[in-house]
């Protein structure tokens, strides 16, 4: 006969708890062990880390202590072990990593992943980014995430020649880059010059400058 269940401990379930994953288990304290139910109940809480976009399995450890009747389910949930960024040539990978709240050591969670291609995409420095890809980490349950992105030309250069009736002739000239140094640092320069018959010409100069992170909160400075 199969043991006795005493009770169920619920090991490595983080991110969610031990009571969200014994609330979905038909097997329960005080029923004789059935390995079919048991089995049902192992693919219910892979489907429930599934639903909530988490990698994770309940691992071959899951067991019945014969002696007391403890019933242990592990959970292996999978972290990121790193993030790579490749095919950027001019823009340095910390600019793109920094966006993201999938970093190194936390648990691996498709929808915030999926969120932080967004965040990274709306930098505006990039022309596409390609699927993202899994690879084995150095241990089982850990994941190196590949980003393969490609760059976009982030430099303008523009000159215009107008006509007023004040200033007559009017000369401009723009410079703007929206990745200075590779940094996502945004600069620009504009030139303008006109020509009046009473005074010979006048001219004005603007500067501008934009650094996107200058503290760990975020904080931009325009």
């Amino acid at each position: 006969e199969n043991p006795k269940i005493t009770d169920i401990k619920i090991v490595g379930s983080a991110p969610l708890s031990a009571d969200q994953v014994r609330a979905i288990m038909k097997t329960k304290p005080g029923q004789v062990l059935n390995t079919a139910t048991l089995n049902q109940d192992i693919e219910a809480i892979q489907e429930l880390y599934k639903d909530k976009k988490y990698i994770a399995y309940v691992t071959e450890e899951i067991g019945v202590d014969p002696q007391t009747g403890l019933l242990t389910v592990p959970i292996l949930v999978h972290r990121v072990e790193s993030v790579e960024i490749t095919g950027n040539k001019k823009t340095r990978s910390y600019v793109f990593i920094r966006e993201m709240k999938t970093q190194p050591g936390s648990i691996l969670n498709l929808d915030t992943l999926n969120e932080d291609i967004r965040k990274i995409y709306n930098l505006d420095i990039l022309e596409d980014i390609k699927p993202y890809q899994f690879n084995p980490g150095s241990e089982v349950g850990l994941v190196k995430i590949s980003i393969p992105v490609v760059e976009k030309k982030t430099g303008q250069v523009s000159l215009g020649l107008g006509y007023s009736s004040r200033q007559r002739l009017v000369g401009q000239a723009r410079l703007s880059e929206t990745n200075f140094k590779g940094k996502a640092q945004g600069m620009n320069l504009l030139w303008e010059q006109g020509t009046t018959q009473a005074t010979g010409g006048s001219g004005s100069y603007e500067a501008g400058f934009f650094e996107p992170w200058i503290d760990k909160r975020h904080t931009s400075l325009n």
